[in-house]
């Protein structure tokens, strides 16, 4: 495999490339094997040539472009108030269950899950509860389920819509329904919802609107990163629109310092969030050029392969149950030179699936795909 973009990324370090062999193709991790926009590496360059790199300060002409790209796009309705800067999602997110829950409390979360989700609850200290989604005609929540699993000491619902491994988009009867939970059992809602800007038959929803219950409870998280693959610059925010609980959470996130913002991440905010929605469009239809060439490959070669196609994220969830081999995932790395995420990793019950990502140019998808089948013929997995 020979990419240029690839090469670089190996050599400056980029995870996705460093974690495996040089001769492995890796679509483990959320990010983009793709150029910034043209906006956002200006911006880096600009500020770059100014020889000083010193504290700066985070005006709130920042909260201002967030807030106009979340109404611009999602209709949001926030104004800056209601938006904090921090240095990540999952920051955000361990801060949150700091904030509003104790040792010991429970947080409720559904499977498959981002990984770090879990590890957060854990490392804070907190009770694991779980319920699985369920596949029918698409990914859905069991909510008879999830709500037999709340608890007395139940304080907080941790959601991530678009949902992150299988792409799933909560619909309006299903956010309705969430927030009927929430208030009945009285929960928080911290909701991880870096993928909002990867939807595509269907309108992002968000969760605080759901209600007048929601609107007081909720503390979403979003950034730039994934939507404009600038993951190492480490600038995120919050939107809580609770007056008192926004002045809880800034005076937290101040302790723990995770209110301070890279320089190099304030200066990309401004063109990533106005200047740059024609290269957003190119990457989303990549994607769905992506995902059509996974699942045309698969129907072409008969592979024993299936996949539900849901309207968000940039990630296939890929259910290889009928293939039946113990140990897939290391036995695809050892032998095909090809890397998914594990399905184990993202729920007990889901040791049968592998996520693939599908930000990386058409030509490395294929020779991945082409890598899987000759690795299942020489295998006689088909």
């Amino acid at each position: 495999m020979e990419n240029d973009l690839i090469s670089k990324r190996r050599f400056y370090g980029a995870t996705k490339w460093t974690l495996v062999e040089e001769d492995v193709i890796s679509l483990i991790q959320a990010d983009m094997d793709l150029p910034v926009s043209p906006a956002i590496l200006e911006a880096i360059q600009t500020r770059a040539e100014h020889p000083t790199f010193g504290y700066t300060d985070r005006g709130i002409e920042y909260q201002q472009a967030f807030a106009d790209w979340l109404n611009r796009k999602h209709k949001y309705q926030v104004e800056t108030h209601n938006i904090a800067l921090s240095t990540g999602v999952m920051y955000s997110i361990s801060a949150a269950i700091q904030l509003l829950s104790e040792p010991g409390d429970g947080v409720l979360y559904v499977e498959p899950t981002y990984p770090p989700f879990r590890d957060m609850v854990l490392k804070n200290g907190r009770e694991c509860q779980v319920s699985d989604l369920v596949l029918k005609d698409s990914w859905t929540y069991d909510f008879l389920d999830l709500e037999s699993k709340i608890k007395e000491n139940t304080k907080i619902l941790l959601l991530c819509n678009p949902h992150n491994p299988t792409g799933k988009v909560l619909n309006d009867e299903e956010v309705k329904e969430i927030a009927r939970i929430a208030e009945k059992h009285n929960l928080y809602v911290v909701v991880d919802e870096i993928h909002a800007d990867f939807v595509f038959d269907k309108p992002h929803l968000p969760l605080m609107n759901a209600s007048e219950y929601m609107l007081n409870h909720t503390i979403a998280c979003v950034s730039v990163s994934k939507t404009f693959n600038v993951a190492g610059l480490k600038v995120s925010a919050c939107i809580i629109k609770n007056k008192e609980l926004m002045e809880r959470f800034r005076h937290y996130a101040a302790t723990v310092g995770i209110h301070s913002i890279n320089l190099f991440g304030l200066a990309v905010l401004k063109p990533a969030l106005y200047e740059s929605d024609a290269w957003l469009e190119s990457v989303k239809n990549l994607i769905i050029e992506n995902r059509n060439r996974v699942v045309s490959f698969i129907q072409e070669h008969n592979l024993p392969l299936s996949t539900s196609i849901e309207d968000g994220t940039y990630f296939m969830w890929i259910d290889f149950s009928k293939v039946n081999e113990p140990g897939l995932n290391k036995t695809m790395r050892d032998k095909a030179r090809i890397a998914f995420s594990d399905g184990i990793d993202f729920g007990q019950n889901f040791e049968n699936y592998q996520r693939l990502v599908l930000v990386s140019p058409p030509e490395i998808i294929q020779e991945f795909l082409e890598r899987l089948l000759d690795f299942m013929k020489k295998s006689k997995l088909i």
